[in-house]
Order: C-alpha cells, then sequence, then structure tokens
C-alpha cells in the first residue's frame, strides 16, 4: 500500500525546498490526461519487512487494463551526479520491485560519463532539467493574466400602455399583484435575462423588447393599464483586473544524445494586496487595444458577467446596506425640503469605488428572491 509524504514547507534554501521545486516541475511537465501523477510517495518494499522507499515523482497509466508505473529520481544539486547516485536508483527500484527499465532519473546538474553509461547498462533514462528562462526574448519575459469582467447598466425605459396622461416613475416602473403588492420592476426583469445569459455579453450599446410576467400589473392612476410595449436599452462595459507575472521556460534533456524530450512554459502570477487595478472598456474595440498592448505573455481567462447591474445609483438588485444610504438621502432630502431626484446621485456615492461591492448579498425580502425561493 502506497503512501504520500505530508507536505510541510520546507526551510528556505534547504537541499529539501530546492528539491520540492524541482519534483514540482517535473510533476507538471507530466501531467496529462490518462496519467496520475503523484509526488513523494513511500511504496513497500518487497522483502515484506515493513520498510517504504520514496519515489519523489510516480506516474501510473493503463496499458491494457494493467497498471504501468514510472519512477522519477529528482536531484537538484550543485555536484555532478556520478555512478554511487544512478546505482542507489537502481537498488531503489529492486527494492519495490519496479522494472530498472522504468525509471528516469532527473538532474539539474551534469552527469559524469560513468553514470550515464551505468544508467544505459540497466535501461534508466538520464535527463537533465535545463532553466532556459534567460534566453527568453525580453517581450516575454513577463506575463499579465487578466479576468474581464461584464456590467450591464440600463440607460433608458420606454413602456407603451393604454392610459393617457402623466405616470410617476414608481406607476411606470414597478408592478403589482392582484393583491397590490410590489411583484418586481423593469429592472429585475433585466437582471433575469442578465445573469440567464439571454442578453448579450458584446461590450457595447444594445436594447431589448421585454414581456411581462402574467400576473404582473402595472396601475397607473388607480386603473389597470394595458402595456402593449417595453423596450429597454442596455450598455454592456468591461472591466479588465489583470495581475502581473514572471515567466520560466524549461527543456528535459536527454543526457545521453542532447535531444530535448519536453519543452514547458510556465506564467507565475501573484495577485497585488489591497484594492485591484482595473481596466475599464466601452468597446470591444477598446478591449482589443488592451489585449494588444499587452508586452509579454497575455493571458485572457474568461469574459464573466457580474452578478448584478446598475439603474440609477444602485447595483440591482439593491442590496441591504444601498437602501439604507438610499433612505438616508431621502430623509435628508425631506428634511432639506428639497425633491428628491435618483437620477442626480451617482453610483459612487451609494456603492461606493470599489466593484466588490457589486457581491454584496441581495436585500432579503425583494420580491424576485421570494419569487425564487417559491
Amino acid at each position: 500500500m502506497a503512501r504520500t509524504r505530508r507536505k510541510h514547507n520546507a526551510p528556505k534554501g534547504s537541499t529539501r525546498e530546492k528539491g520540492d521545486v524541482l519534483e514540482k516541475i517535473i510533476a507538471d511537465m507530466h501531467d496529462m490526461p490518462g496519467l496520475k501523477v503523484e509526488r513523494n510517495v513511500f511504496l513497500p518494499t518487497i522483502d515484506k519487512s515493513g520498510r517504504t522507499r520514496e519515489i519523489d515523482v510516480l506516474i501510473t497509466s493503463e496499458v491494457a487494463g494493467f497498471p504501468v508505473r514510472i519512477a522519477i529520481e529528482c536531484k537538484n544539486e550543485k555536484e555532478s551526479t556520478g555512478i554511487a547516485k544512478i546505482g542507489e536508483f537502481v537498488d531503489k527500484l529492486n527494492d519495490i520491485g519496479l522494472p530498472v527499465q522504468l525509471g528516469i532519473f532527473v538532474s539539474t546538474s551534469r552527469y559524469e560519463s560513468g553514470a550515464i553509461e551505468r544508467a544505459k547498462s540497466v535501461g534508466i533514462r538520464t535527463l537533465l532539467l535545463q532553466d532556459t528562462s534567460k534566453e527568453l526574448p525580453e517581450a516575454v519575459k513577463t506575463a499579465y493574466q487578466s479576468k474581464i469582467y461584464l456590467q450591464l447598466t440600463i440607460t433608458n425605459i420606454q413602456i407603451s400602455n393604454d392610459i393617457p396622461g402623466p405616470a410617476g416613475a414608481g406607476e411606470m416602473l414597478f408592478f403589482r399583484d392582484e393583491s397590490g403588492k410590489v411583484s418586481g420592476s423593469v429592472a429585475d426583469l433585466v437582471w433575469k435575462e442578465w445573469i440567464s445569459g439571454k442578453l448579450s455579453s458584446q461590450i457595447g450599446n444594445d436594447e431589448v423588447s421585454l414581456s411581462l410576467p402574467s400576473d404582473w400589473r402595472q396601475i397607473v392612476n388607480g386603473k389597470i393599464a394595458k402595456v402593449s410595449g417595453l423596450q429597454v436599452s442596455y450598455q454592456v462595459a468591461g472591466y479588465a483586473i489583470s495581475f502581473p507575472g514572471t515567466v520560466s521556460q524549461y527543456n528535459l534533456v536527454n543526457a545521453a544524445d542532447s535531444n530535448i524530450e519536453k519543452s514547458q512554459t510556465v506564467a507565475r502570477f501573484t495577485p497585488p494586496s489591497g484594492k485591484y487595478p482595473t481596466f475599464h472598456f466601452a468597446s470591444e474595440e477598446e478591449l482589443a487595444s488592451f489585449k494588444k498592448e499587452i508586452k509579454g505573455i497575455g493571458v485572457i481567462i474568461g469574459r464573466f458577467r457580474l452578478p448584478r447591474i446598475v439603474w440609477y445609483s444602485t447595483y440591482w438588485p439593491p442590496s441591504k446596506k444601498a437602501i439604507q444610504k438610499l433612505n438616508e438621502k431621502l430623509f435628508d432630502s425631506l428634511r432639506k425640503g428639497e425633491e428628491f431626484d435618483l437620477s442626480k446621485i451617482s453610483l459612487i456615492e451609494i456603492e461606493g469605488d470599489d466593484l466588490s461591492a457589486i457581491w454584496e448579498p441581495i436585500i432579503e425580502d425583494h420580491p424576485m428572491l421570494s419569487k425564487k425561493s417559491s
């Protein structure tokens, strides 16, 4: 029965830390579909004494229904690899009953000629891992990983009905059920279409015609209105959050003939602390220009719809915090004897300047949530 070593951070600069780095690189280079790649696996010896031997990287595949194991020994040392190291690896493979022909020895330092001959005589492959990062062109020594977030903002709403005369914004934009209780708003309909993926995610301006749910009623001047049209214009903006990174390139070279057997380029990213820098795009053309301007390797890991939309000065459906701030603005206007004009309140005043506010929980008694849970 095999077991693996429990992972603990090795002391910085220690031999074990250097070995762990090499083992991870080798494991990553061999990680592919159909293969099981494990690190620091302890296999029992065939003498049934209870002893175990550690395999740095163990690759398991299946051939004709039978498991085939390949053991990789990793050495990240300054000294060259001599015959003794090869002999120790041969003894280890014999101890666990693994054919030596299924053994691979990987070193970051050169092999002595006798070591290569010793390995060839028993069928062990000797490989050199070369870090060729310094040989990369300056243009690809850096990398940027970007996530594109898409934000929908309602820019205009047009509702046609059969009742003439002026109507308040509340009467036009909010709808009620048979008992007179608010069922939802135009913004709720747009939000539902957005999160379900029915609205276009292309950055730019667009519009959509919506239909009211059968149990929603528009009440205007005390009368039930017959809605004949509901048109919404909206804008989709893009926000890129980018993390800088560094690029490393590795080659696995056959020590016997100097042929490159595997190559791997790795980009490592470190998210900055605090608020993440964002880039705003109003069109697909602006996003395309952003991608072209990236120096080095640019990795776009996806386009994600933000979970709520923008309507007036709030992320909709609103959070409890946003409702509290709107109420404060309303009471302040009443206290001063001023007209409360929602269109004059900015999004930043209510939601702040941190995009993370869009993930705030929706207020619990919002009608769309109660419909979803019922």
